[in-house]
């Protein structure tokens, strides 16, 4: 007796329509869980430059303060007004009670040109503005009769610093005390703080404190 020969199918079987389906569902939770994936990749290095950058940001606020101070000290030019920061509200500001920092710039600062002041010796007075950052109002010695703020050139420094503390030290108690406000001496005149810390602040987790020595001499050792 012949076998019947055997005829193959030239054509392979296809996918069912189940299979298809159950093959589009996996790619599309392939696809949504690798998107997640990458997106959060994405935040994160957004997130690490972002704070990378705010370091920097910072460190660059603060050398720049640190400069200042130790330049002027080592300045045998100025006399112990000039030498020093001390506490004055500028005429102008003294309705919303915010103390400001007077620094004495004796060569100029790059910061505080314009078409009026050209550069040379400028007094900038620093504080904090709640609604915008630490800003300066400055003038240089070429304009004349700089009596208000009205008067003075107003820069931002930094967005990031919306409040601020001063450090006192208790000789007495050998204590250091942070203070909201800044003291007052027995005739009402404002002390100057040893330090002004600054709170910098580029979201609700991610803040820096930083202290300023505004009380130092030759001698003193600048660490923060």
């Amino acid at each position: 007796m012949r076998n019947s020969a055997q005829i193959s199918n030239p054509f392979p079987r296809g996918f069912t329509l189940l299979e298809i389906l159950m093959a589009i569902a996996i790619s599309g939770l392939i696809l949504t869980y690798g998107t997640g994936f990458l997106v959060s990749l994405n935040a994160d290095w957004v997130t690490k430059d972002e704070s990378r950058y705010f370091d920097e940001h910072v460190g660059g606020v603060v050398r720049f303060f640190d400069g200042v101070l130790a330049k002027n000290i080592m300045d045998s030019r100025l006399d112990a007004e000039d030498r020093y920061p001390f506490i004055e509200i500028p005429e102008g500001l003294t309705d919303n009670g915010l103390p400001f920092v007077r620094f004495r710039f004796p060569d100029g600062c790059p910061l505080f040109i314009s078409e009026m002041d050209p550069g040379g010796p400028t007094t900038a007075y620093f504080g904090i503005d709640e609604n915008e950052g630490l800003v300066a109002y400055w003038y240089s010695d070429v304009r004349e009769d700089v009596d208000t703020v009205d008067d003075m050139s107003r820069t931002l420094i930094t967005p990031f610093v919306r409040e601020g503390a001063f450090i006192y030290y208790d000789e007495e108690e050998e204590e250091w005390a942070v203070e909201d406000e800044i003291r007052e001496d027995v005739n009402g005149q404002p002390v100057l703080p040893d330090r002004v810390q600054l709170t910098f602040r580029l979201s609700d987790e991610i803040q820096i404190k930083k202290s300023l020595v505004l009380r130092r001499d030759e001698t003193d050792i600048y660490i923060y």
